[in-house]
């Protein structure tokens, strides 16, 4: 199966620049690849996102000021028939709102607990 790790920058505001990037969505990428997906990591902004791109899970990683810009990717995903899982900052403190724009949601997560919901959804148990 295919993964299609994102997080969202904003160059505006300094936030999320094009220097740093988070550790989070490789280290996801790769516990991915160990369970045998093929995993993409992309760092882009919101106009830029490739709806394009082959692929069956969709992960968002999401800063609270572009929560809202994260659920407009989220709901274009869903609407290809994508499943969308959201985590990052913004799912750690608003969780119960972030539930709503994504089939899973992490405010955190382990190795373990990763390979385990690839698994989960590659048998068909998490749709």
């Amino acid at each position: 199966m295919r993964i299609h790790l994102i997080e969202l920058r904003d160059r505006r505001t300094g936030l999320a620049s094009q220097w740093v990037n988070s550790l989070m969505l490789p280290i996801l990428a790769v516990w991915a690849e160990r369970v045998g997906w093929q995993a993409r990591v992309s760092f882009t902004e919101f106009p830029d996102v490739d709806y394009a791109h082959p692929c069956d899970v969709v992960a968002l990683s999401l800063y609270t000021f572009l929560a809202p810009e994260g659920y407009a990717v989220a709901r274009s995903f869903r609407q290809q028939g994508k499943l969308v899982i959201i985590g990052g900052p913004h799912a750690k403190g608003c969780l119960d709102e972030v539930q709503d724009h994504a089939d899973l949601v992490f405010d955190r997560c382990d190795e373990a607990v990763w390979c385990a919901t690839l698994r989960a959804i590659e048998r068909g148990a998490i749709v």
